[in-house]
């Protein structure tokens, strides 16, 4: 009966080692800053950019929409599933510029798997317009802000004392 439960325990750590897929690493960025990788559902993208650790899983592949399901961890923290197609790519803002970084592309893909494209960017890269800040705020606000809850603050304390007042004259 031991042996039962220790088999039983071993097929229970084993097998998702046995289903995991595979894991596959870009190599750095400065030498390549266009990388190609094939990968079937379950396997996985290691990188590093901008000294933190990134991962893709490709989570699915939709033959019949043309598209695939991935699970992105950027900084290896929080997932975001997002699906891409051939015509519709994702972009990686990895430093926190507001810029993208990297751009995830959909190169080609069949019943099994499907081939990405890892391509760097860098902004000087990046053409268009440059847009002023739009956002606005009134510095004021703070000051009103402070004047209204002490003014709140005055109130409930001049209650508190007339009510005492009263009390003490009754």
């Amino acid at each position: 009966m031991k042996k039962l439960i220790l088999l039983g325990l071993i097929t229970l750590l084993i097998l998702p080692m046995v289903m995991a897929g595979t894991t596959y690493y870009l190599e750095d960025f400065s030498k390549y800053s266009i990388q190609q990788v094939t990968l079937g559902a379950g396997d996985r993208i290691e990188f590093n950019l901008f000294n933190a650790r990134h991962t893709i899983i490709l989570d699915q592949i939709n033959p019949s929409k043309s598209t695939i399901d991935l699970a992105v961890f950027p900084f290896l923290s929080d997932v975001m599933y997002i699906s891409i197609s051939p015509t519709k790519y994702l972009k990686m803002d990895l430093n926190k510029d507001n810029q993208a970084d990297l751009l995830v592309k959909l190169k080609s893909q069949t019943e099994k798997d499907a081939t990405l494209l890892f391509e760097r960017v860098y902004p000087n890269d990046i053409t268009g317009q440059v847009v002023k800040d739009q956002l606005k705020t009134n510095k004021n606000v703070g000051i009103i802000i402070s004047a209204i809850l002490a003014l709140v603050v005055i109130l409930i304390a001049s209650i508190f004392i007339l009510k005492r007042k009263i009390k003490w004259l009754i």
